[in-house]
C-alpha cells in the first residue's frame, strides 16, 4: 500500500512540476508579460513550499538597507491575510494582514505592503512612500507579474532544491529552471563550519555547479541564532522599540513548544538538543500559517492550570497570530506565561553586502 502511495505521489509531482513549467514557459516567451517596477526590487524566494527562511532573511536584508540609510519598504504576498485587497502594514494588523507581513513590520520598522496582487501592492506602496528607493520582496519566484532587479534564491541546509521532488512526493514547488532567474543563492540554516560553503559545494551535483558557474550565479551560506526567550508582552514592546525587562524562565521550568510554522521540526530539535536546562513536556504542532482559535488556547490554559507545565514557548511568526487574538480576550493573563524565541539570520561571507552594493548602484542606489 505504501510504494503505491508514493506512486501516485510521485504522479502527481510529475504533474504539478508540468504546469509549473507551462506557467513559467508563457512568461519566458512573452505569452503573458512581466512589469518592470520604477525602482530597484530585491526579491527574496525559494523553489521550496516553505521553511527556507525569508523571512527572518528579508528582514536581515531590510537592516542592512536601514543601517546604510536608503530608504526601503517591503512586498509580502499575504497569504492568508483576511483582507482581500492590498493592505498597508500599519495600520492594518493581523488577521487583515498576513502574519508575515506584520512580523515584517515589527522587527524593521519598514512599511510593509501586502496582498496577492504584487503589481498594485507596489503602487499603492510608492504612491504613500514617495521616498522609498528600494523595495523587498518576498516570495518572488513564483510571482511573474513583477520583474525583481535581483533574485536571490533561498534553500535550506538540511534539504536543498537539489535533493528534493516535486510536491506532494517532495516539498519543490519549482524546478530548476528557474536559476536562469537567480543572481545569488544562500544555503540557509548552515550549521557553523569553518568553511561552510566548501562543505555545500560537496554535496552540489556536478552539472549543478557548471550551470551556476556558467551564469555566474553567487553562492552564500547564511547562519542563525536563537535569542534569549522574552516574554510575550515584552517582545511586543521590544519590537516596537520600547524599552523592556526581560526575566529569564527559572532552571527546571517544564514547557510547553507550540509552533505553526513550516518545518517546524528544525525549531523542536534544536529544543531537544540544547534546552537541557528545561524540560519539555509537551508539544503543539499545528500546520503552517495556523489561525489559532480561542478553543486552542482553551487547551493550552488547561495544561498549565493542570500543573504538568509551567511556560508555553511560541516562536516570533505563531507570537503575532497568538497576540491578537489574546490581546483581545479573557484569556490576556495567559500572555504572562507565553515566552517567544526570536530567532535571526546573517550571511557568513563578509562578502554578501558589497556583492548586494555593486548590485544596486548600478541602479543608482548609493550608499
Amino acid at each position: 500500500m505504501r510504494c503505491l502511495i508514493n506512486a501516485c505521489f510521485e504522479l502527481c509531482g510529475l504533474f504539478y512540476g508540468v504546469v509549473q513549467r507551462v506557467y513559467n514557459f508563457v512568461y519566458d516567451v512573452g505569452i503573458l508579460s512581466s512589469w518592470d517596477p520604477p525602482v530597484p526590487i530585491i526579491g527574496i524566494g525559494s523553489l521550496s513550499i516553505g521553511g527556507s527562511g525569508k523571512t527572518p532573511f528579508a528582514a536581515m536584508v531590510a537592516e542592512l538597507l536601514k543601517k546604510r540609510g536608503i530608504k526601503a519598504g517591503i512586498v509580502s504576498h499575504g497569504y492568508k491575510q483576511k483582507s482581500k485587497r492590498c493592505v498597508l502594514v500599519p495600520p492594518a494588523m493581523y488577521p487583515h494582514a498576513g502574519d508575515e507581513a506584520v512580523l515584517l513590520h515589527l522587527l524593521t520598522g519598514l512599511p510593509v505592503v501586502s496582498g496577492k496582487d504584487r503589481r498594485r501592492c507596489i503602487e499603492n506602496l510608492l504612491n504613500i512612500r514617495e521616498d522609498t528607493r528600494v523595495l523587498i520582496a518576498d516570495d518572488i519566484l513564483q510571482h511573474r507579474r513583477v520583474n525583481p532587479t535581483i533574485t536571490i534564491l533561498l534553500t535550506s541546509w538540511d534539504r536543498p532544491f537539489w535533493r528534493d521532488r516535486f510536491f506532494p512526493a517532495g516539498r519543490l514547488r519549482d524546478g530548476m529552471w528557474q536559476l536562469k532567474r537567480v543572481d545569488a543563492i544562500v544555503i540557509t540554516y548552515t550549521p557553523a563550519s569553518s568553511r561552510p560553503k566548501d562543505a555545500v559545494l560537496q554535496t552540489m551535483p556536478p552539472r549543478l555547479i557548471e550551470i551556476l558557474t556558467a551564469r555566474d550565479v553567487r553562492l552564500f551560506t547564511a547562519g542563525f541564532r536563537y535569542e534569549s526567550l522574552i516574554p510575550l508582552k515584552e517582545w511586543i514592546k521590544k519590537v516596537r522599540g520600547e524599552a523592556v525587562t526581560i526575566t529569564g524562565l527559572p532552571e527546571g521550568s517544564r514547557l510547553m513548544l507550540v509552533s505553526g510554522i513550516a518545518q517546524s521540526d528544525r525549531w523542536i530539535g534544536w529544543w531537544n538538543r540544547s534546552g537541557g536546562k528545561y524540560l519539555i513536556r509537551s508539544i503543539r504542532q499545528y500546520p503552517d500559517h495556523y489561525r489559532y482559535r480561542l478553543a486552542d488556547v482553551s487547551e493550552w490554559v488547561e495544561v498549565l492550570k493542570s500543573g504538568k507545565v509551567d511556560f508555553i514557548i511560541l516562536t516570533e511568526k505563531d507570537a503575532v497570530r497568538i497576540f491578537s487574538l489574546l490581546s483581545n480576550s479573557d484569556y490576556e493573563w495567559v500572555m504572562n506565561r507565553i515566552y517567544v524565541h526570536p530567532l535571526r539570520m546573517y550571511v557568513l561571507e563578509k562578502e554578501f553586502e558589497s556583492w548586494l552594493r555593486e548590485r544596486l548602484v548600478k541602479y543608482g542606489i548609493m550608499w
